[in-house]
């Protein structure tokens, strides 16, 4: 693998990670590309996976979600094929999210594939985003018992584990109503995900 252009792919991987957070998504699009092209080039699985990801999530915030899906698809086989479990898992996850957008919530089940992954390889914190994940597609098919108890499994996992925003946002009222506790639920877990 040439060093220089290794290098180049993750310096432009973090630039277009940067850019995405700054809402200048067109740049962000570029870099990523350009970042799996370099990859490709190099014939650098991981590092392809990883571009794909980040450009299904770019996708995905867009509302492009056959293209989100699709990335993620790709990144998942690299990722099976190279063996890496914790990538599949992530991936997984990412999938299932952006199917859920999309209004695909059958395909959606990625999320409980996600969790079996997480639950094989002892990741606590990885079990509670499955769970809360989840806990979002059963709120989305108006479950909202099953909501309810992935959203506390998640919550239950993270204060445990201690993730202090998680943490912060534990509390609700016992009186309210199970449609509520989990719509609170899913509101402050996708909040703390963003900000910690």
């Amino acid at each position: 693998m040439s060093v220089s252009v290794a290098a180049e792919a993750v310096a432009l991987n973090f630039l277009g990670s940067a850019q995405q957070q700054a809402g200048d998504d067109a740049a962000a699009a570029a870099n990523l590309a350009r970042t799996l092209d370099l990859y490709r080039r190099l014939g650098h699985q991981h590092g392809q996976a990883n571009a794909l990801r980040d450009l299904g999530r770019l996708q995905q915030q867009a509302g492009d979600y056959p293209a989100a899906i699709a990335s993620h698809q790709q990144a998942l086989q690299l990722m099976r094929d190279l063996g890496a479990r914790p990538g599949q898992a992530r991936v997984l996850n990412d999938l299932g999210t952006a199917q859920q957008l999309a209004g695909d919530y059958p395909a959606a089940a990625s999320h409980q594939q996600a969790l079996e992954l997480y639950r094989d390889l002892g990741s606590r914190l990885g079990l509670a985003e499955a769970h809360n994940n989840l806990g979002h597609l059963a709120t989305r098919i108006a479950d909202t018992q099953l909501a309810r108890h992935h959203h506390t499994q998640a919550l239950a996992i993270a204060r445990d584990i201690g993730v202090p925003c998680w943490k912060q946002h534990a509390p609700w009222k016992e009186s309210a109503s199970p449609t509520s506790q989990t719509l609170y639920h899913a509101k402050q877990l996708n909040t703390c995900g963003r900000h910690s």
